[in-house]
């Protein structure tokens, strides 16, 4: 039986406009989405021809969204395939497929 046993939350890789929430299972990382952009929707407006689109898009960051520990209460509720189906950038790595691993802690940002 799988079981869960941590959780790195607001996780970016080698870019930073998309972040994961990671959850270890016994057997697994699930690489859960938080933010994506593609779930930004495009426009083009007055705004983002004074500002540019960088900056509208800071933004739309600003906008309240779930707190770490609320994800993780929902999290608690669904089986890992459950949360992997979530998001179609979701997904899950096993631990025998893992070479390396580098982690870097920074001020605003884990990677």
């Amino acid at each position: 039986m799988e079981e869960r046993i941590g959780f790195l939350t607001e996780v970016s890789g080698h870019t930073f406009d998309m972040v994961y929430d990671l959850l270890f299972t016994t057997e697994r990382v699930l690489a859960l989405i938080v933010q994506h952009p593609s779930d930004f929707p495009v426009t083009f407006g007055i705004k983002e021809m004074l500002f540019g689109t960088g900056m509208t898009r800071k933004l739309q960051r600003l906008e309240k969204r779930e707190s770490p520990q609320e994800r993780l209460n929902r999290y608690r509720d669904r089986t890992p395939e459950e949360l992997l189906a979530a998001h179609r950038f979701n997904f899950d790595i096993p631990y025998e497929a893992v070479r390396q691993v580098e982690i870097r802690k920074g001020w605003f940002r884990n990677r």
